[in-house]
């Protein structure tokens, strides 16, 4: 970035860019980056002024305060710029949920609903990060828990896509876990994150929970937590064989000296087999292979499997049926 940055000694987003890798090795930017934000400042707002990132380096390297100082700032020079809006949000939730030990005051809490509430009805359509935020901050005070339970019901009613579920059951399992004391119910909810079958970060926050608990053993649902992780495993891998498209078909003779996305289909057999012979341990090893060898090959698509691996079902096929007419006919 020290290039480009000579090259174009102006652009001020480059030169944030720069500094955040600056602040990565370890070197003090502080007074860099409070000239860097008197010029951003002056400038024009645009996705090139490089409020955004020098936002994040102040957050990130500096301190919250500094970047709340500078995101206010920002929106009292442009008041109707709507991401700055969503910046400005974003510091303040930092603030009171990762860099403070004590109860935000009054004015911080007020100040971090109106913002949240301005950055909804600026981002319609993508709001539900923002509502539940909404209903953390509002949980941070007695007087607002009817208001944080109020927001979370009416989202459990919403209809919504399956990793939006996952991620609202997550949050919701920890809000009842820390602000209601409400175990079972956390639980209860870590459940229905993991239990759809899409694959994210929340479902897997929600099982970590889940086997977490279920390892110290003290809690009355313990048992109950083991038979689901024990139902989603075997369902788990299921859906993952499934997803292999594969056939009992391939030949044992087949060369294995140069490898390649081909092997999926090998792998993928034995893993089925392994599955129906009730020797989950060799299954889950074969899949481990798999997935090795998907992140080896990556498809050109990422909704099909790799070129390769449907040339070698084909031949596979192709094999078992030939195989297959040669037995009949010598049968008869």
């Amino acid at each position: 970035m020290r290039i480009p940055k000579e090259q174009d000694p102006d652009n001020l987003c480059l030169a944030v860019y720069y500094l955040f890798q600056r602040a990565m090795r370890g070197e003090r930017i502080e007074d860099e980056a409070r000239e860097l934000a008197t010029k951003v400042l002056r400038s024009p707002v645009s996705s090139y002024s490089g409020l955004k990132p020098l936002l994040w380096v102040y957050r990130k390297y500096i301190s919250v305060d500094k970047a709340i100082d500078l995101a206010e700032k920002a929106l009292k020079n442009h008041p109707d710029v709507r991401y700055l809006k969503r910046r400005a949000a974003l510091c303040y939730y930092d603030k009171m949920f990762y860099c403070s030990e004590s109860p935000p005051k009054k004015s911080m809490l007020d100040r971090a609903i109106s913002l949240h509430q301005e950055v909804i009805a600026l981002y319609p359509d993508s709001s539900l990060m923002k509502k539940i935020c909404l209903a953390n901050i509002y949980a941070l005070s007695h007087d607002g828990q009817a208001k944080a339970e109020q927001i979370y019901q009416e989202l459990i009613e919403n209809d919504l896509e399956p990793v939006q579920k996952q991620l609202l059951y997550n949050n919701y399992a920890k809000h009842l876990f820390f602000k209601q004391h409400n175990l079972n119910m956390s639980i209860r909810y870590h459940m229905k994150a993991a239990a759809i079958p899409h694959q994210s970060v929340f479902r897997k926050k929600s099982i970590k929970e889940l086997e977490k608990t279920r390892d110290k053993g003290s809690d009355r649902m313990c048992g109950e937590i083991r038979e689901f992780l024990a139902n989603l495993a075997a369902q788990t891998m299921l859906s993952r064989l499934k997803a292999l498209q594969c056939h009992f078909t391939w030949d044992l003779g087949l060369s294995s000296a140069d490898e390649g996305p081909w092997l999926v289909v090998n792998y993928g057999n034995l893993a089925w087999l392994h599955h129906s012979l009730g020797n989950q341990a060799e299954s889950e090893a074969y899949l481990y292979k798999i997935d090795a060898l998907n992140k080896k090959y990556p498809s050109p698509s990422q909704e099909e499997l790799h070129p390769e691996t449907y040339a070698e079902k084909a031949y596979a096929l192709m094999t078992s049926h030939r195989d297959a007419a040669r037995h009949t006919r010598v049968e008869h």
